[in-house]
C-alpha cells in the first residue's frame, strides 16, 4: 500500500514537473516572439527615422534654394529700381 502511494506521489510529481516544464517553454517561446516583434518594430522605427531625416534634408535644400531665389529676385528688383532712378534723372 505504501509503495502504491509513493509511486502515485512520484508519478503526480513527475507529471506536474513535466507540465511546469511545458509551461516554462511556452513562456520562453512567447518571450522570444515578443523580442522578435520588438526587433521588427525597432527596425521599422529606424527606417522611418531615416526617411524622416532624408525628407528634412530635402526640405532644407529646398528652403536654401528658395532663399537664394529670393536674394536673386531682390538684387534684380534693386537693379531695376536703380535703372528707373537713372532714367528719371536723365529725363530731368
Amino acid at each position: 500500500m505504501k509503495k502504491n502511494i509513493i509511486i502515485t506521489v512520484l508519478v503526480i510529481t513527475t507529471i506536474l514537473s513535466l507540465v511546469f516544464a511545458v509551461y516554462q517553454r511556452t513562456l520562453a517561446a512567447e518571450q522570444r516572439l515578443m523580442a522578435l516583434e520588438n526587433e521588427v518594430r525597432a527596425r521599422q522605427a529606424e527606417m522611418i527615422a531615416t526617411a524622416n531625416q532624408k525628407a528634412a534634408e530635402e526640405q532644407r535644400s529646398i528652403a536654401e534654394m528658395n532663399i537664394e531665389i529670393a536674394r536673386i529676385a531682390q538684387a534684380e528688383a534693386e537693379e531695376q529700381r536703380m535703372n528707373c532712378e537713372k532714367r528719371l534723372k536723365a529725363k530731368k
